[in-house]
């Protein structure tokens, strides 16, 4: 508002020049403009998903195509004025809507915007005909004008009310374009009308307004992108103490628990059990410090074989890979594949006293992992599995995937595991 009112005081000047092709240049760049401008803020509607937002984003596409229009067929301005007139008063009619609709939010806010801009465009003919059979009686390019006037001015209150009401810096710069653009209709409205080869003060204060648009747009979409950044930090820094609580936490509490009892002489301690809790514990820790210090945009076959040779290594098994290269997978299924290869390395090692392990990664309609091992087997229907199988099996089930483990004693062991 501050930057708005000094510029409006310049409009009682009015200044014309002669030129169609600064008129045509100015008209295109108006048009593309407001056209970037209703991209930018689709983020916004995206995760808001509010009616006000989406309302806001047609009636910019509306003033951004009758502005084109303008620029590819100047003469309309002339004797086709009641064309474009009719896209302006539109897509202002929209404009001073946003600016006063409730804030509710919208199930399917796409499909609403569809609907929205089709009734808009199925509406300006029918205006554009209103205005020619009215314009011998009413002066209608006046009128509307006018009209168009009260809309921004309308528009700039409802848009500043909140502002205050929400600090939104973009509703700000909405409220001081609008000062402008109902300015610019003013002087629009009072004859003479300027021509298509002419580029009038009008139409600087018009610029005005799509500058302040740009201004407005440019600033959200900033704000937009940190609000993502803030987001998936937060998200990883909570899937981090899933991982956590689950793993790590959960053999702490059972080494605390049992030397507890241990001490009090309730009951024996099974260092076989300790000594496992102790080795998982030391794992997720290690998990831990992979996770946060590892890139998100790394492939999954690389981190698969970066992963699985640092395990192989600690317990001296050789390592056979079989990855498919180039794979990549969302966050939540490179993760549980990576943990479900490391957890088989690990018991390979471990319980299974192999000394060669493979690792194949296959990519067709679901990714497929399997982990074979040459140890000493066991029969899964001897052994209750402990929690490392169990924690397998639940990252794959959790993810809609499957998941089998296959061994015989003396024959060793294949886990695999299915993700969509």
């Amino acid at each position: 508002m501050v930057i708005a009112l000094p510029v409006a005081a310049l409009s009682i000047f009015q200044v014309t020049y002669r030129s169609s092709t600064f008129n045509i240049a100015f008209e295109a760049i108006a048009g593309f403009v407001a056209l970037f401008a209703a991209f930018l803020l689709i983020g916004r509607v995206a995760y808001r998903r509010l009616l006000c937002d989406v309302v806001l984003v047609v009636a910019l596409g509306i003033f951004a195509v009758t502005n084109l229009v303008r620029a590819v067929a100047p003469e309309i301005v002339g004797s086709g004025w009641f064309l474009t007139t009719s896209g302006f008063l539109v897509a202002t009619s929209l404009f001073a809507g946003a600016a006063w609709l409730p804030e509710r939010r919208l199930a399917r806010p796409r499909r609403f915007a569809l609907t929205s801009g089709v009734t808009a465009v199925s509406a300006l003919p029918v205006v554009a005909l209103l205005l020619r059979t009215l314009d011998p009686f009413l002066a209608s390019r006046t009128a509307a004008e006018v009209v168009m006037a009260g809309l921004f001015t309308l528009a700039c209150a409802g848009f500043y009310r909140r502002a205050s009401r929400g600090n939104d810096d973009l509703l700000r710069w909405l409220a001081s374009g609008s000062v402008l653009a109902a300015l610019a209709r003013i002087n629009y409205a009072v004859p003479p009308h300027p021509g298509p080869d002419q580029f009038s003060s009008s139409d600087m204060l018009r610029m005005g307004f799509y500058v302040s648009l740009m201004i407005g747009a440019a600033i959200e979409i900033v704000a937009y992108w940190r609000k993502q950044s803030r987001l998936a930090v937060l998200e990883e820094r909570r899937r981090i103490a899933r991982e956590l609580h689950d793993g790590l936490a959960q053999d702490l509490y059972f080494i605390r628990a049992r030397s507890s009892a241990y001490a009090r002489g309730n009951e024996p301690i099974g260092m076989n059990e300790l000594a496992d809790a102790a080795a998982r514990a030391l794992t997720e820790s290690r998990r831990a410090i992979t996770t946060l210090s590892s890139d998100e945009r790394e492939p999954l076959d690389v981190a698969l074989s970066d992963e699985a040779e640092e395990v192989a290594k600690r317990f001296g098994l050789r390592l056979i890979l079989r990855v498919e290269p180039g794979v990549q997978a969302s966050s939540e299924s490179k993760t549980a594949l990576l943990r479900i290869a490391r957890e088989a390395i690990t018991n390979a090692g471990r319980h299974g006293r192999a000394s060669r392990v493979s690792l194949r990664l296959s990519n067709g309609t679901r990714l497929r992992l399997r982990v074979q091992d040459d140890g000493i087997g066991f029969d899964p229907g001897e052994t209750e599995g402990g929690f490392g199988l169990f924690s397998m099996q639940e990252r794959a089930r959790l993810l809609g995937g499957d998941f089998r483990i296959a061994s015989k004693r003396g024959e060793g062991t294949i886990v695999e595991a299915e993700i969509p």
